[in-house]
């Protein structure tokens, strides 16, 4: 008669991805692992080096979303600023815009480079200029009759840095044309 086993020997081998589990915990060794990877501990020894590396490109890819949302919402920020349409914030852009155009005014009149850059000779000529105006000058000059003449020269000014500005440009768009020939 011929002997026949009921079960096959590979019934009784564990699978080769796991190893048995000691119910007496290791606290060192060259196989020890630290408490918060106690997870992938039961995996095998293979299985808890991949344990490792998914745990550290997980990481990476969380930095890298991190580093990516704190770009997006300083671009939104800069943006919010941009449009930022507050009643304080439009004034507050007015009035800078304006302080701009009048220290343009300085510089077109020249006062800077006669006045050497100096603050205090520049703010002591306008001091004069307000009191002229007030009327409180004693060159005798009615403040009315002042402040029209110094509109009407600005004006001047104006009109003549314009047509001097469309002579450049009709300058420039005949160069412009002439050189390719």
């Amino acid at each position: 008669m011929l002997y026949r086993r009921r079960h096959s020997p590979a019934c009784f081998l564990r699978p080769s991805g796991r190893q048995g589990t000691n119910p007496k915990l290791s606290r060192g060794g060259p196989n020890a692992v630290p408490r918060f990877f106690a997870a992938t501990a039961g995996r095998g020894a293979g299985a808890n080096a991949t344990g490792l590396a998914r745990l550290l490109k997980d990481l990476q890819i969380t930095a890298r979303l991190v580093t990516r949302a704190a770009i997006h919402r300083r671009r939104l920020d800069r943006e919010q600023t941009r449009t930022d349409m507050r009643d304080w914030a439009q004034e507050r852009r007015a009035r800078t815009r304006h302080l701009i155009e009048l220290g343009g005014l300085v510089q077109k009149a020249g006062l800077v480079e006669l006045a050497d850059d100096d603050r205090a000779t520049l703010l002591g000529a306008f001091l004069e200029i307000a009191d002229r105006l007030r009327g409180s000058d004693e060159a005798g000059d009615d403040p009315r009759h002042l402040a029209t003449r110094w509109r009407r020269r600005g004006f001047r000014t104006f009109e003549a840095d314009r047509q001097a500005a469309a002579a450049n440009k009709a300058a420039v768009g005949q160069d412009e044309r002439a050189e390719p020939a």
